[in-house]
């Protein structure tokens, strides 16, 4: 059947007579949508488009299932042959287990190659010729955009034919005339081819695919086939292996509730001698001093922990120290100030005491001078 070509689906006027098509066809779309214009529709034409779009999709989806599935395929091949050859790796050539892996690597390559056969089938019987199969609904699909812009121009000469007679305009009737009937014989003749090819393709779909199935399912018996024949070749050798005692496996290391790894050992504080307190007598001389219950010290019975002093150097000064000056003592510092904080036992530090030697004829005991300050202060 020969096809009538629209001189207007590529206009020859260049660019500006192009644009101005493509303004007066979006103006008739857009007075299509507000109800200002008549629409031609046909009810079994949208239904066949619609089919064959749904129609589409699915064969798209098939092919691209049929490459995603090589390659899954491929990848789960490429991950048994490195776990095989991980299993391998731990036995020495001497270990009765060592030629239970060289059969498994001789399984695995078996498989490979199977899946190999299968690979190429697949893309030869089934990959390739759904391709070349979607080819045709690619065709359609730029055929459809054709069909309603030679729609589109057909109702628009309609509605110019009919303002041009409502308008008495009786010069320019018979061009608009010609203009409507070449444009109902376009959009026609791609109607009616496009009404023969959607059920065409449509009711196609059973015929192929009864081959792309059969061709499936046979190389895929055939894949399987090669790798159950490899696995038992190598299944006899672990007739005798218990894979069940691989949940009572005992422990080999040492726990961690018993391992010193997790033991906090505490350095233990040092111990020191006890030492008692010094304490101050009255002298007899009553005349200056206050009475004993208040001033005399009591002697300490129950020797706490003193630490060794060392006493403080006196300040440089002039002349002979007197002899009734005081010695002054400090109490060193506590070692374990620091580790207060640390949960160290901490004991407590004993005052300072201070002794005085008493003037000949002086009463007893005399006020304490001043500490000496240091110099620079």
């Amino acid at each position: 059947m020969t096809t009538v070509k629209d001189s207007k689906d590529k206009p020859k006027g260049g660019i500006l007579d192009a644009t101005k098509k493509g303004f007066f066809r979006a103006t008739q779309k857009v007075k299509e949508s507000l109800g200002k214009a008549e629409q031609t529709v046909d009810i079994s034409y949208n239904q066949e488009v619609e089919r064959f779009r749904s129609h589409y999709r699915a064969v798209k989806k098939i092919n691209r299932d049929a490459v995603k599935f090589l390659e899954c395929l491929r990848d789960f091949t490429v991950a048994e042959s490195a776990l095989v050859e991980d299993f391998a790796s731990f036995y020495d050539a001497n270990h009765p287990t060592y030629t239970t892996t060289q059969r498994a690597r001789d399984m695995s390559k078996a498989m490979d190659s199977a899946r190999m056969q299968f690979d190429d089938q697949m893309r030869q019987d089934f990959i390739d010729p759904t391709a070349k199969y979607l080819g045709q609904f690619k065709e359609v699909k730029l055929r459809l955009p054709v069909c309603e812009t030679r729609r589109v121009d057909m109702d628009r000469y309609d509605r110019d034919l009919h303002t041009l007679q409502k308008n008495g305009s009786a010069a320019k009737v018979p061009q608009a005339e010609q203009k409507l009937a070449q444009a109902r014989a376009n959009y026609q003749a791609l109607f009616d081819e496009l009404m023969r090819d959607l059920p065409r393709l449509y009711d196609d779909r059973t015929d192929y695919f009864d081959c792309a199935v059969g061709t499936f399912l046979t190389a895929q018996c055939e894949y399987f086939r090669q790798c159950t024949k490899a696995n038992v070749d190598t299944i006899g050798s672990t007739q005798l292996v218990n894979g069940a005692a691989i949940h009572q496996r005992p422990r080999v290391v040492e726990p961690a509730e018993t391992s010193v790894a997790g033991v906090s050992r505490v350095p233990t504080p040092p111990k020191s001698a006890p030492a008692e307190r010094v304490t101050a007598q009255p002298s007899g001389n009553t005349s200056s001093s206050k009475p004993a219950s208040s001033t005399q010290l009591q002697h300490s019975t129950s020797a706490p922990t003193v630490y060794p002093v060392a006493a403080v150097p006196e300040s440089p000064r002039e002349g002979p120290p007197s002899p009734a000056e005081p010695t002054q003592v400090h109490a060193p510092t506590n070692p374990f100030a620091q580790g207060a904080n640390r949960g160290y036992a901490q004991p407590a530090v004993p005052a300072v005491a201070y002794t005085q030697q008493a003037a000949p004829g002086a009463a007893y005991p005399q006020p304490m001078p001043p500490l000496p300050q240091p110099s620079g202060a």
